[in-house]
């Protein structure tokens, strides 16, 4: 900036600055908005892909390993089979927690 703080010094300084929507218009570069009709949500949130991840590895879709992307139908079936045995052991686990308070 020079000394009257108005104007970047450097060319490479100008083309940042003008590289960002708004940043022209206000001294505060607050005046961007996002355009008609597109969504000011983020993403998800982690309790909704947490929710997801859950959802998949029920369903048998999440493979063991990289080579077995997509995963195969005794994929998915060996592993509901380990979801159902973690599910059981978790359950278990948990029974004898609060039986033990």
């Amino acid at each position: 900036m020079t000394a009257s703080g108005s104007q970047p010094d450097t060319p490479g300084a100008v083309a940042a600055a003008s590289a960002y929507p708004g940043s022209q218009s206000s001294p505060t570069g607050n005046s961007w908005t996002p355009a008609a009709g597109a969504s000011t949500s983020i993403g998800k949130t982690r309790a909704q892909v947490r929710a997801e991840l859950l959802q998949a590895e029920e369903a048998g879709l999440l493979p063991t390993l990289n080579a077995e992307y997509p995963p195969s139908a005794d994929t998915i079936v060996r592993n509901q089979a380990q979801f159902q045995q973690t599910r059981q052991a978790w359950r278990a686990d948990f029974q004898a927690g609060v039986a033990a308070r």
